[in-house]
């Protein structure tokens, strides 16, 4: 058997994680591993350091409030000359997978409607104006299109969308129901 792609939002942690690390665990699951944007210098970092960001890697609203944890995997979407530094934390995401664990793509109520929308967050917010933008979220959806190879089954919430950013608000929204959908955006948008 092998573990599940999940698109969620991510639990934040409690605010006193760290000198209690058990309390992981009433929020988040053994059994996943959670994806965030991030840069190159703060991808590898070992638990409990600063990750020094905004957003999901921020202290006032990300789900670790600022700080790295082993379940929370930072995969780089802000320097497209740094983007393959991704491959070997695909890599390791595959091995999680055969070991039966959940991989977890952050997905975000950005509207706070009901019901919900859900935007897919990797590199869409803080890391929506980087150079090369497209480039970058193409390359992170073709690692999420292998990553549905090798799961057991893939969970996406109905109404999850993906922005194009480049645009201004609101954003076109290309809706993603399925690996196909994301097939389809990688192909199509130019």
């Amino acid at each position: 058997m092998a573990g599940k792609l999940v698109f969620a939002p991510i639990p934040r942690l409690p605010a006193n994680w760290m000198s209690r690390p058990e309390t992981v665990w009433t929020v988040w699951s053994r059994d996943d591993y959670y994806l965030w944007g991030a840069n190159s210098g703060n991808m590898f970092l070992n638990q409990g350091m600063d990750l020094q960001g905004g957003g999901l890697a921020g202290k006032k609203h990300g789900p670790t409030r600022g700080y790295a944890h082993d379940h929370y995997i930072g995969v780089n979407t802000m320097q497209f000359d740094r983007v393959f530094d991704n491959n070997t934390v695909f890599i390791r995401l595959i091995m999680l997978i055969r070991q039966e664990k959940n991989i977890i793509i952050p997905i975000y109520d950005e509207d706070g409607i009901v019901p919900p929308t859900f935007k897919y967050s990797l590199g869409t917010g803080i890391g929506s104006g980087v150079p090369r933008w497209l480039d970058i979220q193409k390359h992170l959806l073709k690692h999420i299109i292998d990553l549905s190879e090798h799961v057991s089954s893939i969970e996406i919430p109905d109404d999850v969308y993906w922005p194009d950013c480049r645009q201004k608000q609101p954003y076109p929204r290309y809706r993603i129901q399925s690996i196909d959908d994301i097939r389809s955006i990688v192909d199509q948008v130019n």
